[in-house]
């Protein structure tokens, strides 16, 4: 895991799958959960988006590890 810092310091972590692609897809979860989303997010960005496409999950503040 990996954190990123909002411009008023709070820390965003953050999980990051690359394989070198131009192209990134954002992935936001719900307000009753976290970036894993029950380990679907999880899936979805290792097996399914990572031949082709980077991918980004991360914590809203108040949510997961935020």
């Amino acid at each position: 895991m990996t954190n990123i810092t909002a411009a008023d310091g709070h820390v965003i972590p953050i999980r990051l799958v690359t394989c070198g692609s131009s192209s990134l897809v954002v992935m936001s979860h719900g307000i009753a959960t976290n970036k894993e989303e029950d380990g679907v997010y999880t899936e979805f960005a290792e097996k399914v988006l990572a031949p082709s496409f980077d991918s980004i999950r991360f914590d809203f503040r108040g949510h997961g590890d935020s």
